[in-house]
């Protein structure tokens, strides 16, 4: 992959967690109901991710998602205290729940309301969240995440990816030069989020844009380059190791039954962008390789070995390709 320029910016992602919270998820302890929902067919959409910002909330979160939605996140604080959060739909679904910080160790009581509370959120959330590209999505984080198996295309570790930077002055010089990279107007959304973040069997870093079925590959293929090109900006800045931020979000995963196992990353892995999506058309790669072909043709470093995974409608990978 040839070297863009690097713009002089500080950016970060590393989202491994106190150790504290990491507990909360083991058996027996506060939140261990979340990895039991993760791992049981009650909730097939459930998905639990650790979060972390700068500033006021360093420890971290741990983040409860059903499909592309999350009814709780349990926020820690300095002094081993923590907070409930979620969106105001879900507060209002059980607010004696929400609005106050807690010691780490009044979560216990909790445990029983807090997992009605998602349950509830399950059964009331709009169907947005949970159908279409929700499903694949969330599917492909749950099959490749607790229920990997050795072999497996994908240890996924990570969904929802963003990247941080030291001000928004430098995010926007950023995404300026991301928008001239790519060749796109103002008026074209720049891709925030990677869907998701994993490690392949090579050793290689997987991102993964994930599409509804028959869902616009084109755009998919820009925001694989943009992501390639934003974790490329990452990981050559000195001091920077996503190996070693990987790895040990992966340990701490792996600790308490969210993985299975722990990655093997090679030293100085590629960064390889996939397009996923559900289609059942005999034709899909000849349509993808014909819907991505201009992209692919302005763009050949950043989509340099791009792979086509052809998911099954639960995110299960059924095929791949190489355009």
């Amino acid at each position: 992959m040839a070297v863009h320029r690097t713009l002089d910016l500080v950016m970060d992602y590393d989202r491994r967690i106190s150790e504290s919270l990491v507990q909360l998820l083991a058996p027996g302890q506060a939140l261990s109901w979340m990895v039991t929902i993760v791992r049981s067919p009650e909730q097939p959409l459930a998905h639990v991710q650790f979060r972390r910002a700068t500033g006021v909330r360093p420890r971290g979160g741990i983040q409860l998602y059903l499909g592309r939605t999350s009814p709780l996140e349990v926020r820690g604080y300095r002094g081993d205290r923590v907070e409930l959060q979620a969106d105001d739909l879900y507060r209002q679904l059980t607010p004696e729940l929400f609005g106050r910080r807690l010691d780490i160790t009044e979560l216990a009581a909790m445990s029983s309301a807090l997992e009605s509370h998602v349950h509830t959120a399950g059964r009331t959330t709009h169907r947005s969240f949970l159908d279409g590209e929700a499903i694949s999505h969330a599917g492909m984080m749950r099959r490749y995440g607790p229920g990997h198996h050795a072999g497996d295309p994908l240890l996924a570790v990570d969904s929802e990816v963003r990247v941080g930077f030291g001000s928004m002055a430098e995010r926007n010089a950023f995404e300026n030069d991301l928008r001239a990279r790519l060749g796109l107007t103002n008026q074209t959304n720049l891709p925030k989020k990677l869907d998701t973040l994993g490690i392949l069997t090579d050793g290689s870093i997987g991102l993964v844009e994930v599409k509804e079925e028959r869902g616009n590959v084109t755009r998919a293929a820009v925001q694989a380059a943009a992501h390639v090109h934003t974790f490329g900006q990452l990981i050559r800045q000195d001091g920077y190791d996503l190996v070693d931020v990987l790895t040990g979000m992966a340990m701490q995963k792996e600790s308490v039954g969210l993985l299975p196992a722990q990655p093997t990353i090679s030293p100085h892995p590629q960064l390889v962008p996939i397009i996923a999506a559900p289609d059942e058309r005999t034709d899909w790669f000849d349509r993808w390789r014909r819907d991505t072909e201009a992209f692919r043709t302005a763009q050949p470093d950043l989509l340099h070995g791009v792979r086509f995974w052809r998911l099954s409608k639960t995110g299960d990978v059924l095929d791949e390709r190489h355009p």
